[in-house]
């Protein structure tokens, strides 16, 4: 694993072997915006040969996080900042059509989320379409050793070799799924009827099978600033990489969240036969580890939930987009009407968990 400093050490480039070869990652645990143009340009151009990489392509899809009606600083959305200054450094690179694209959570307006959060003004300024993916052809693809799905409708520009494409990921947490990164950017680019039936069936099993038929060029993710259980907290890393999974590894280990609450992560990491051990031996990784904290996910968030409100929570294998409305609905309520009621998170259980319902509790089924 080789090793270098653009600027000082809390900048590291490496190599990180995996099953199919060594995959580039670039990472700045304590980025600066007035210097992340010309990061960004250096980064690419050297480490990830970007320039000579793009000769081979015919366009360039940009692939962002937006969600629903949300402002730049609430972190739950891609920062057009981060937008701003690719399209730069790409324009630097090539002449190539870049393209903007993303489909926002269901029952949003896609073109609205992206004027809120900014991103729709970058398109205009630099003149490049914007476009809702839900308006993009999709094509029928297979999934070879899927666990859930044997075929997915995903848009035809991201199954198309033709096309670089480019994922912009933000780092975030919500009750309903442990983290928001890379791969799970990668839901965006799927039918409204597929995103229901991930939800429904399994939200990280149906992941994997999604990253098996999508081949990313280049993902970077950014933190401006990171959410967590959809509430702003500080400034996160700003990393790229040729893969997504070892970013999305890499990011879980800067943060301390334990691989076992995120299955698509372990499973695709093991997958690649990526090593937990090879990248805490370097020196520099482990001083960007100890620069952060744990970050609030899932887990501890719904722990957190439990102990505020006096509930008793059997935790099955609810649906994700059940959990997060939860959260939300408790949030709203008053502690202490809930003490001590009883909360089924999915219908996972065995029979007598289902007909534990009395007189003396009330007791609320979540998800499927």
């Amino acid at each position: 694993m080789k090793e270098f400093s653009l600027f000082n050490w809390d900048n590291i480039s490496i190599d990180v072997p995996t099953i199919h070869g060594n995959e580039k990652l670039f990472l700045w645990s304590n980025p600066d915006i007035s210097q992340l143009e010309e990061i960004l340009y250096l980064s690419l151009k050297n480490d990830f040969s970007l320039e000579e990489r793009l000769e081979n392509f015919q366009e360039i899809w940009i692939k962002p996080n937006i969600t629903g009606i949300n402002r730049p600083e609430e972190g739950k959305t891609s920062h057009p900042v981060i937008l701003d200054k690719l399209i730069i450094v790409l324009k630097k690179f090539t002449s190539k059509k870049i393209v903007v694209a993303d489909s926002s959570v269901i029952g949003i307006d896609t073109k609205t989320a992206a004027i809120s959060t900014g991103i729709f003004e970058i398109c205009e300024k630099h003149e490049i379409p914007f476009m809702d993916l839900r308006e993009v052809p999709f094509k029928k693809v297979k999934v070879e050793n899927h666990l859930i799905h044997s075929e997915l409708y995903i848009n035809e520009p991201f199954v198309d070799d033709k096309v670089f494409k480019i994922n912009l990921a933000k780092i975030k947490t919500t009750y309903g799924s442990p983290v928001g990164m890379c791969v799970k950017n990668t839901k965006g680019i799927i039918t409204d009827e597929l995103k229901y039936s991930f939800h429904i069936k399994g939200l990280q099993k149906s992941i994997c099978d999604l990253a098996e038929t999508v081949k990313w060029d280049l993902s970077v993710i950014e933190g401006f600033p990171i959410s967590e259980l959809g509430q702003p907290g500080g400034n996160g890393p700003f990393g790229i990489s040729t893969n997504p999974v070892v970013l999305d590894f890499l990011i879980c280990l800067i943060f301390k969240v334990p691989l076992s609450d995120i299955f698509h992560i372990e499973y695709l990491a093991e997958k690649l036969q990526i090593s937990e051990s090879l990248l805490k031996n370097n020196k520099i990784i482990n001083q960007i580890i100890d620069l952060f904290g744990e970050i609030r996910y899932s887990s501890n968030g719904l722990k957190i939930l439990e102990e505020k409100f006096g509930l008793i929570m059997e935790n099955g294998d609810a649906c994700s987009g059940c959990v997060e409305s939860l959260a939300k609905a408790l949030k709203k309520s008053n502690p202490e009407s809930l003490n001590q009621k009883k909360i089924i998170l999915g219908a996972q259980f065995n029979d007598s968990l289902l007909h534990c319902t009395s007189k003396d509790s009330i007791n609320c089924f979540v998800g499927n």
